[in-house]
């Protein structure tokens, strides 16, 4: 197993304990970073930051889907098929739009 798919199943089993009740998507040129946090505030909620994963976005897919007022987003590392799906709320989801709207952009 690689150590990028240790990482991503090393998020997924994190996020299911709920060790990170928020997760931050940071695009860069290179890759989507995947970064958790334990404190979801408004004042410090961008503090101590952890790596979670990250995804090259030369590998990466993303798909939508909603269920209700929740849109689940599906982050696919096609070198694996691993997914890593995160629910965006409406209240919290800067910059989301845009973010997906880059990584799709790289997809066509």
């Amino acid at each position: 197993m690689s150590r990028e798919e240790h990482a991503l199943e090393g998020a997924q089993a994190a996020a299911s304990r709920g060790s990170f009740p928020s997760l931050v998507l940071a695009l860069t040129p290179a890759r989507l970073h995947v970064l958790g946090r334990k404190s979801t505030g408004l004042v410090g909620g961008w503090k101590n930051l952890e790596p979670v994963a990250h995804i090259d976005r030369s590998n990466l897919s993303v798909s939508k889907k909603r269920h209700g007022t929740v849109l689940i987003i599906g982050l696919t590392d096609t070198t694996t098929g691993k997914v890593l799906e995160v629910e965006a709320q409406n209240v919290g989801g800067l910059g989301l739009k845009d973010l997906i709207g880059d990584i799709e952009g790289d997809q066509q």
